[in-house]
């Protein structure tokens, strides 16, 4: 079953999955009207893949000539590394880089735990054949697979014991019993299963540090749903009507987690050491999704002024182009972190960390300007657009329908393109969206900071002294000029992560774990 429909992806989800949403345990995810919008986006996701018109776009073809999903498409090269992009940038497109998390994701970030398994499984080979296995079953079975890595927020002074931080409360022959709760978990009431994992944080045991797969329907895993935002009325709101993403708490109670499904287990320096490297291939999905994100900001900044005859002013002007400016930095980022890819170790091609950290950086430190650029654009029009059944009363109706046309657009047109500006700039979907973007995979100043850490600047300190006249070696001179000229920033792979992840702790002034 290389392949799946969307027939067979709904149904998958009728396996006594113990979901909540509004505080009441579903009956039937698909069919649930909070969460059946978004498994029909996803079934028509699936089912594009069996379409001649995306066939070659989604999937691709085994040693046997059988076909599978690009969701766990593994890049050997840059050519198939950017296949691997757009194949993701085709998801996104239809579903208007709205959703932050979707089946295509975690391959992503399962392929750096396979390119990593040799470190990742802690010199266990039962452990390195499982990540194996489980990718190779991902593969074949067309898998939809969320991810978890984040916990609660805590008091920096209360012992981590004493708080829901998820760990292996018991070692059995069969296997480990986990409790706790993992706080975001975007797609883990549409997933098949998930990824768990541990993000690094100070005071950590080794009963804290734990990677597995599960199926969501494992006895013992409650996926406990966020409300959904501006979902009843798809006229009113528009972008709503492929779903709002539930991001869900995922809660454990003594659930029974098999050997076969354990990944790595123990050493917090382990996860201090490995957690910034397997992400890689995930953060550039994320950059590449927001590059399709920035394509919809400069349609709707494009559109708003000309359906309202504005386009030739000089605030639309400057918008507009501010926007299409945005859209294409993304790019270039991605663009760059594809051509400075590398082969890694394991033989898999691995975009450039720098221009991908870098380029996330961006997109989420400008988003919020670009939502301002929609409200000033919208002005009032955004403040007064009436309910779509007004325009069908038969007193007021006329009047407005006559006062919302213009020789530029339709009635239906200009609120739909406004609502549309409106969910994504001010309504309560859009204040999710912005959340979302802010902090998906760790805020936009953490971002910065693990710009530095991935950085080898002294190249750049020593072109700055040489500049300056500290250096009087003519020869001295020249090999620094080389070596900035190389435009390498990445620096030696030795001691990267270590560095990377030590400051995701220190940057609070935590202390790191033994052995750092």
């Amino acid at each position: 079953m290389a392949l799946r429909t969307g027939k067979m992806y709904r149904e998958a989800l009728r396996d006594g999955r113990e979901v909540y949403v509004d505080g009441v345990r579903v009956d039937d995810v698909p069919t649930h009207p909070k969460l059946a919008p978004v498994v029909s986006t996803f079934e028509r996701i699936f089912d594009m893949q069996h379409t001649p018109e995306y066939r070659d776009a989604m999937t691709w073809e085994g040693p046997g000539g059988e076909r599978f999903s690009g969701s766990w498409m593994k890049p050997r090269t840059m050519e198939e590394g950017i296949w691997r992009r757009r194949m993701y940038q085709t998801v996104c497109r239809h579903t208007g880089g709205l959703f932050g998390r979707a089946p295509s994701d975690m391959g992503a970030a399962m392929l750096g735990i396979l390119d990593l398994k040799s470190q990742f499984s802690q010199g266990r080979a039962d452990r390195e054949e499982n990540i194996t296995r489980i990718v190779e079953q991902s593969t074949t079975n067309d898998i939809a697979m969320a991810g978890a890595f984040i916990t609660e927020q805590i008091d920096a002074n209360k012992p981590i014991d004493e708080t829901d931080v998820p760990r292996a409360v018991e070692e059995r022959e069969d296997g480990l019993l986990v409790s706790g709760v993992w706080t975001v978990s975007t797609f883990a009431a549409y997933a098949d299963e998930c990824i768990f994992g541990t993000f690094p944080r100070p005071g950590q045991s080794d009963d804290h540090i734990l990677y597995f797969v599960m199926p969501i329907s494992t006895p013992g895993i409650r996926v406990v749903a966020r409300t959904v935002h501006d979902f009843e009325n798809h006229t009113e709101h528009p972008l709503t009507r492929f779903g709002e993403e539930n991001d869900s708490l995922v809660v454990f109670d003594r659930v029974l987690v098999p050997w076969e499904r354990v990944l790595s287990q123990g050493d917090p320096s382990f996860a201090v050491r490995v957690f910034p490297k397997i992400s890689e291939w995930l953060h550039w999905s994320i950059l590449a999704r927001m590059a399709v994100k920035a394509e919809l900001l400069v349609g709707l900044t494009a559109l708003m002024p000309e359906v309202i005859g504005r386009t030739a002013t000089p605030h639309s002007q400057e918008v507009v182009g501010e926007a299409t400016r945005y859209l294409t930095t993304i790019r270039a980022f991605l663009y760059a972190a594809e051509q400075r890819g590398h082969i890694s170790e394991q033989g898999w091609w691995v975009p450039d960390r720098i221009f991908v950290t870098a380029g996330r950086a961006y997109a989420a430190e400008h988003y919020r300007r670009m939502l301002a650029n929609l409200q000033d654009l919208g002005g009032q029009g955004l403040i007064s657009l009436p309910p779509e059944a007004v325009f069908g009363n038969d007193v007021v109706g006329p009047t407005l329908d006559h006062m919302f046309s213009s020789p530029s657009a339709s009635r239906k047109e200009r609120t739909t393109i406004f609502r549309a500006a409106y969910d994504l700039s001010s309504s309560s979907m859009g204040g999710r969206q912005t959340l979302f973007e802010l902090f998906n995979a760790s805020p936009w100043v953490t971002m910065r900071q693990q710009l530095v850490s991935n950085s080898d600047l002294d190249p750049f300190k020593d072109f700055a002294r040489a500049t300056a006249g500290l250096v009087d070696d003519e020869s001295e001179v020249r090999a620094i000029v080389g070596r900035v000229a190389e435009e390498g920033m990445s620096g030696s792979e030795k001691n990267l992560y270590d560095r990377v992840g030590s400051a995701l702790l220190t940057q609070s002034g935590a202390p790191l774990p033994e052995g750092k």
